[in-house]
């Protein structure tokens, strides 16, 4: 068999590093580009290392920047969803590029609680992404339509969908943007949509299980800082992630043999305490089933009997 010189290993974890930074896969590229530099600062290979620091150093920015857009809409659109928030007058409110964050936003301000500068801020980042990498870019602009529409959410909603939707079809195998556009449907109750694009999900971690590690958005910034009950705050993998929000897609359209199947095969792909997590989904889907037949039997008293006892034997065990 051929065997590969020692040496020549850190050059070909650059190549393979540098092949995953042209296909936009950036976290692959930083993680093989770091392997790689120890070997490259010995000997022959100063050219590379110098590629690999700068590649590296312009993926954390990118990083950086992006989790910076959704940390901060991720607090603004959950303080949204618990209450009013009275927007704050900055100005026109314009991009620095001079465009406006979202068509919506016209007398309404940003809903956020940033400054002055930070608003500046925000759009510089903005811009920053959409230079290195367009498909986040729509995905940031999305962020800040859904966070400067306060007063207008329908208007919003419709811009940053339109975003989203571009962004998934320029790049229809990476799950960022068809994760925010399940999200976008569950918000509105659209829960036939959000079972077919949970469906595509299913496909997409299936296709490529590199596709989890390899994302530089995690699937809890994407969930607005969701944590799953009974998780114990354990992060879910990719293709069980992908089966939970299928499930509850599927249980919110009545169809619960078919969100149980979700949750069978999920579950077989969780590891550690994501368990707990599908047996409290399962749960759920049992007792929503259950209440569905009681409110559908003829006899009141004899329903409210199976509801009691059933919920007893499900205690139970």
């Amino acid at each position: 068999s051929l065997e590969v010189p020692t040496k020549a290993f850190p050059h070909i974890l650059f190549w393979i590093g540098m092949l995953h930074h042209k296909r936009g896969e950036w976290v692959l590229a930083a993680r093989a580009l770091q392997a790689a530099v120890p070997g490259l600062q010995q000997g022959e290979g100063k050219s590379k290392l110098a590629r690999a620091e700068a590649t590296i150093n312009s993926v954390a920015k990118l990083q950086t920047e992006v989790h910076e857009v959704f940390d901060h809409s991720n607090a603004i659109l959950r303080q949204a969803a618990s209450k009013p928030i009275v927007a704050a007058a900055v100005g026109e409110g314009a991009l620095a590029d001079g465009s406006s964050p979202s068509s919506s936003s016209a007398g309404a301000g940003p809903s956020w609680p940033w400054s002055m500068f930070g608003v500046w801020r925000g759009s510089g980042v903005v811009l920053s992404v959409e230079s290195t990498d367009p498909y986040l870019g729509k995905l940031c602009r999305s962020r800040m339509a859904l966070m400067w529409g306060a007063g207008a959410e329908a208007q919003a909603e419709a811009e940053a969908e339109g975003l989203i939707e571009a962004a998934a079809t320029e790049s229809p195998r990476r799950w960022e943007a068809h994760m925010e556009l399940w999200q976008l449907h569950d918000c509105r109750r659209d829960h036939k949509r959000a079972t077919l694009i949970g469906r595509r999900l299913v496909e997409l971690a299936g296709m490529d299980h590199q596709w989890g590690p390899g994302l530089i958005v995690d699937g809890q910034r994407l969930l607005r800082g969701k944590v799953w009950a009974c998780s114990g705050y354990a992060a879910v993998g990719p293709l069980s992630l992908a089966h939970l929000l299928l499930a509850k897609s599927l249980r919110h359209c009545g169809l619960w043999e078919d969100a149980w199947d979700a949750l069978i095969v999920g579950e077989s792909e969780a590891a550690g305490s994501a368990h707990g997590t599908f047996w409290y989904q399962q749960a759920k889907v049992c007792m929503r089933a259950l209440r569905e037949a009681v409110d559908r039997s003829p006899d009141p008293s004899r329903a409210a009997t199976l509801e009691r006892a059933a919920v007893s034997n499900l205690v139970v065990e």
